[in-house]
C-alpha cells in the first residue's frame, strides 16, 4: 500500500524540508487530552531536513517541530479581536499562504512543479 503521511515538503536551493503526519493537538484533544498535560502538543513525528551545501545535498536529518499551542494562539486572537494584541497572522502572512496553497493546487491539477519566488 503507498505511504500516504506526507502533510507536506518544501524543496529551495538551500535544502528541502519534508513533513509527515498531522499536528497531534487535534488527536491529543479528540482522545481526551488537555494543553495543561505534559505532552500536550508535543508532535511525535519530527520533519526531516536536507541542506545543500556546495551544491551538494547533505545527509537528511530529523528535525524537531515546535510544541503546539492551540490556546495560545486562540488568545491572540482574542486579543486582537478586542484590540489587545496584535492579529497573530498578518495579512501578509495570510496571502503567502494562499500563495502556497494555490501553487499546491495548480501543482496537482497539472502535474508540474510550480516555482515561487
Amino acid at each position: 500500500m503507498p505511504e500516504h503521511a506526507l502533510r507536506f515538503a518544501v524543496h529551495g536551493t538551500g535544502g528541502s524540508y519534508i513533513k509527515t503526519g498531522l499536528d497531534a493537538q487535534e488527536a491529543q484533544a479528540v482522545a481526551g487530552g488537555s494543553p495543561r498535560d505534559a505532552a500536550w502538543g508535543l508532535d511525535p513525528s519530527p520533519g526531516s531536513l536536507t541542506l545543500v551545501t556546495d551544491g551538494q545535498p547533505q545527509m537528511a536529518k530529523a528535525w524537531p517541530n515546535l510544541r503546539g499551542d492551540y490556546p495560545a494562539f486562540y488568545r491572540k486572537v482574542r486579543d486582537a479581536l478586542t484590540g489587545a494584541g496584535e492579529n497573530p497572522a498578518p495579512l501578509e502572512q495570510a496571502l503567502d499562504v494562499m500563495t502556497v496553497i494555490d501553487a499546491g493546487l495548480l501543482s496537482a491539477r497539472e502535474g508540474r512543479a510550480i516555482r515561487l519566488d
